[in-house]
């Protein structure tokens, strides 16, 4: 943090864990950190505090709340969507311990000074779907990430599979994760309408972790659909370097989702 800040003075503070909200032992405990963290933070004496990711700590250690303690300093919140509360079937209904959570969040939410939507799509979103005041939204869209190299030059070289990939004429690329509005089972529908020749010389790579269920699932559809199987690729997480040289790799990039607040 210093070579990035060197005029930074970090403070570190140690929270009870573990916290996820998935396990419902950790209720008591999540709420005791909560309090921490607002207490610590308020003893900095801060003019602002912004969260940059207030959604978390469901399956994770991350600890973010607003209003549980009464503070003399605004606090603002960059928000990124609605997509649970919009879709609750797919996200909410059949899953208690995520929709009490998600909800929790969402007071927590309503609580904040002001917003910083990531793009005129999500402004107007929770405009809308929370009644959240107009005036207290402001736009700071999403942009590419910023280098040290020059555009067209890549230093580190990928792994074997991405090499391989990259050295062919072309392939369909997937960039994400495989949540149910990612539409994922249709693109592989769309893919395998191919014939077993085209989807040789254009196979569909899927970059970005998915549980092995998924895989599973994916590729039973494609089984369904007589696709060639050795087509189809997953990659599973790859590193930014891997994804650059994808990108300029594919043919084509696809991206078939219902819903992004981008």
């Amino acid at each position: 943090l210093k070579k990035l800040y060197p005029r930074a003075q970090p403070c570190v503070m140690r929270l009870p864990s573990p916290t996820a909200d998935s396990n419902a032992d950790n209720h008591m405990r999540n709420v005791a950190a909560e309090l921490i963290r607002e207490w610590f933070i308020s003893e900095i004496n801060p003019d602002h505090v912004h969260i940059f990711s207030l959604f978390e700590g469901y399956g994770d250690a991350a600890v973010t709340s607003i209003g549980r303690l009464a503070v003399g300093f605004p606090v603002t919140v960059t928000f990124y969507d609605l997509i649970p509360l919009l879709n609750p079937s797919d996200y909410l209904n059949d899953n208690p311990p995520f929709q009490n959570h998600y909800n929790r969040k969402l007071r927590y939410l309503k609580s904040a000074d002001g917003l910083l939507a990531i793009s005129e799509f999500a402004s107007k979103e929770v405009i809308s779907g929370l009644s959240y005041p107009r005036n207290n939204v402001a736009v700071a869209t999403l942009g590419p990430m910023q280098g040290h190299r020059a555009y067209g030059s890549i230093n580190v070289s990928p792994n074997n599979s991405v090499s391989e990939l990259c050295s062919n004429p072309g392939f369909f690329l997937y960039v994400g994760g495989s949540d149910a509005r990612k539409n994922l089972p249709r693109l592989i529908q769309a893919w395998a309408s191919l014939s077993l020749e085209q989807q040789i010389s254009y196979p569909l790579v899927f970059a970005g972790w998915m549980s092995e269920h998924d895989i599973d699932v994916f590729r039973a559809i494609a089984t369904d659909f007589s696709a060639h199987s050795n087509a189809l690729i997953f990659l599973g997480h790859v590193s930014d370097e891997e994804l650059e040289h994808l990108y300029r790799g594919c043919s084509v990039f696809v991206f078939p989702s219902w819903h992004e607040g981008f």
